[in-house]
């Protein structure tokens, strides 16, 4: 995944002031739900946020924050990614941890990896509760484990994620709309009221799709990311045709079998790099 981000032209006042009161009440719903993914009923549903989602509308959910339906969705799915992001940066560290264990055992090793592998196993282990697997391993040995991933939690778990500063909104493609008018690219945001989106010009143009973020700093101008999926560069091989060459000082290319050109030439053809 790479991010784009565009910049916008200055905003006049009321954009400025609409953007601001958007991504205050974004984050104050995105609050709400980091707290509810840190319950205990709710911890283990982080990757299972439909479920959240779905049990609030079915309870009638209407946000204090003043955000329209599909925001306040999207604040919640904001907020179990962001807890989600923050569980797996400590499971690669303690799974580093459990590669340098000489004491631990191959039947050791899969029971650490397997209560990382999932959030009910993982917040069982949290509570003091070893999980039987469907594996074969030792009852002693799995108190011995899950108290070692207990330790290298608490060591490196440290606050949870907060929003300390209201800056940002997500949007889908549902939430936005882009256009040209003379010459000039805009991206139209949902707003906090319905009907009404906010047209922010843009600079430069780029296609526009999917999740978007909005970001505002201290200045009169915002942010757009756009998240843009990489792929693969197409691999070269001799049977596709294309010819590799390497360039060298004794000669000037190698080919991918072995020929080289241009033998006998001086080895200043390439200069050397001034390191003074």
């Amino acid at each position: 995944m790479r991010t784009v981000k565009r910049q916008t032209r200055e905003l006049n006042p009321g954009k400025e002031r609409a953007l601001r009161s958007l991504v205050t009440a974004f984050a104050a719903e995105k609050r709400l739900w980091l707290d509810r993914f840190a319950q205990r009923d709710h911890r283990a549903l982080i990757q299972q946020h439909r479920q959240v989602r779905d049990a609030a509308i079915k309870d009638g959910y209407v946000p204090k924050s003043g955000l329209q339906a599909r925001m306040w969705k999207l604040a919640l799915v904001d907020a179990a990614q962001t807890w989600d992001k923050f569980w797996q940066a400590m499971f690669v560290e303690v799974r580093s941890a459990v590669g340098r264990r000489h004491d631990f055992n191959e039947a050791d090793r899969h029971y650490a990896f397997w209560l990382l592998s999932g959030y009910t196993q993982f917040f069982a282990c949290l509570d003091g509760t070893a999980p039987v697997p469907k594996f074969l391993i030792e009852p002693d040995r799995r108190t011995k484990v899950m108290h070692f991933v207990q330790r290298k939690i608490r060591k490196l778990r440290g606050r949870n994620p907060m929003i300390r500063t209201a800056r940002s909104a997500v949007f889908d493609a549902n939430c936005y709309n882009t256009f040209e008018e003379a010459g000039v690219q805009y991206v139209k945001l949902m707003g906090l009221e319905p009907k009404k989106r906010i047209a922010l010009p843009l600079l430069g143009r780029t296609a526009i799709s999917g999740n978007i973020r909005l970001v505002l700093d201290e200045t009169n101008v915002a942010h757009v990311h756009i998240g843009y999926d990489l792929h693969p560069a197409k691999l070269i091989t001799p049977e596709s045709g294309v010819i590799a060459l390497d360039t060298g000082y004794t000669e000037a290319f190698v080919d991918t079998e072995g020929n080289a050109y241009g033998k006998g030439r001086p080895t200043t053809l390439i200069p050397p790099r001034d390191v003074s």
